[in-house]
């Protein structure tokens, strides 16, 4: 591939990025070539060398998405970063979604059982107030008790939430570390 077709086809991958952005890596990328020419090889040799602008455009993506989460992590930063991991390659699909699937719903039954926990009391004082004959002091100090452990269980699963979107982003940047070796092998 030729250097002008190269740029082009990376600009073109490259126009969600803002377009300061933009230029600094297309700039990056004509230098790579004007530096190639000098050691002699030929743009298609330099082309070659590079990889393929759709992939260095989806890793460019998934870097600046990496950063932003890092910077400001939220849940549609880390689905994101996620998406666009799984979009590196089909292969990441089958490695992404297996474990992120587990982290999820173990995130999902531990902040459900908070909530439910946390709660009891009040599901507690309903039962009471639509059937008093059933009212036991034993439920009552259990239901209580289950809002106490509730609200240490909302505590952990705090921190736990937090430390899962670390493990995530540092799992998608190993994959893509995976995936830059795999093609660089090719």
């Amino acid at each position: 591939m030729k250097k002008e077709e190269f740029i082009n086809q990376l600009a073109a991958q490259l126009r969600g990025l803002p377009s300061d952005e933009r230029d600094e890596i297309l700039a990056d990328y004509e230098e790579y070539f004007e530096i190639g020419l000098l050691e002699g090889k030929t743009e298609q040799e330099i082309s070659a060398g590079l990889g393929s602008p759709r992939t260095i455009a989806k890793e460019l993506a998934l870097n600046s998405s990496i950063a932003k989460v890092e910077h400001k992590p939220s849940i549609s930063n880390v689905f994101n970063v996620i998406g666009l991991t799984i979009g590196l390659s089909f292969l990441n699909f089958l490695l992404i979604v297996g474990p992120i699937a587990v982290i999820v719903s173990i995130l999902f039954a531990g902040w459900l059982a908070s909530i439910t926990m946390i709660a009891a009391p009040i599901l507690q004082l309903a039962e009471i107030m639509l059937d008093y004959a059933y009212f036991s002091l034993f439920e009552l100090f259990i239901s209580i008790g289950a809002c106490g452990t509730g609200l240490l269980l909302f505590i952990g699963m705090y921190h736990l939430s937090k430390f899962s979107t670390r493990l995530i982003i540092r799992y998608c940047k190993w994959n893509m570390t995976i995936v830059k070796g795999r093609e660089s092998n090719v």
